[in-house]
C-alpha cells in the first residue's frame, strides 16, 4: 500500500481536550473528540488492550485480557446427585457484562458403570447454557473407573460487578472422581 498523504490543512494542530493528559488517545464518538486515558495497568504486570467496537460499547476502553490458569494434580471427588463446586476450579473476575473464553480439561471416572457423571461451568453459581458434558452415558458399554479425557468450554457473561466463575460437578451413583484438571479464563470484552 502507497503512502497515505494528508494534505497540510487537514493535519489538526494545537488540540486541547479536557482533561488531557501525556499520552491519551483520541476517539470521534459521532459528535467530537474524546479521550481516552492513558492504561491503567501497572506496568510490570503487563497491560491492558484497547478494545472498541463490541456491541453494547459506547467508547473504546481498556481490558485485562491476559490468560489465567487454576489447576490441580490433586485428585477430587463426589458422590453428590446436585452440582458440588470442584476443588482448585474456582475464578473471580471483573464483571459489569464482562465477556470471557473459559475452558476446562481433566481426567476423570466413575465408579459406576451404570450411571452418569455430569459437569459443567457456572457463572454465578448458575450452569451456563451449552457447556454441560457427560462422562458414561448410560446408553453405551462404560467400564468403571476408568479415566478418560474430559472437557468443557463456553463463551460467558458476568452482569454482577465481581463474578465467579467455576467447574462444578455431580454424579447419578457411585463416585465421580476427576484427576489432573485446568481452568483457563480469558476476558474477551
Amino acid at each position: 500500500m502507497p503512502p497515505l498523504y494528508v494534505p497540510a490543512s487537514s493535519i489538526a494542530t494545537d488540540l486541547n481536550i479536557s482533561g488531557q493528559s501525556e499520552n491519551d488517545l483520541l476517539y470521534f464518538n459521532g459528535a467530537s473528540w474524546a479521550r481516552v486515558p492513558i492504561s491503567p495497568a501497572d506496568p510490570t504486570q503487563g497491560g491492558l488492550v484497547l478494545r472498541s467496537g463490541y456491541p453494547g460499547l459506547t467508547a473504546p476502553h481498556w481490558i485485562d485480557n491476559r490468560a489465567y490458569l487454576d489447576f490441580s494434580t490433586v485428585d477430587t471427588s463426589t458422590t453428590s446427585t446436585s452440582y458440588v463446586t470442584m476443588n482448585s476450579m474456582t475464578r473471580t473476575v471483573e464483571g459489569n457484562g464482562a465477556i470471557y473464553l473459559v475452558m476446562f480439561s481433566a481426567s476423570g471416572a466413575c465408579s459406576s458403570a451404570t450411571s452418569n457423571a455430569v459437569y459443567g461451568i457456572h457463572v454465578d453459581g448458575g450452569l451456563y447454557t451449552d457447556t454441560e458434558r457427560t462422562l458414561n452415558d448410560t446408553g453405551g458399554a462404560a467400564t468403571a473407573s476408568m479415566f478418560t479425557a474430559i472437557c468443557t468450554m463456553g463463551i460467558v457473561s458476568v452482569s454482577t460487578p465481581t463474578g465467579t466463575i467455576d467447574v462444578r460437578y455431580k454424579t447419578e451413583a457411585g463416585t465421580f472422581t476427576v484427576r489432573e484438571r485446568s481452568l483457563i479464563t480469558i476476558r474477551q470484552a
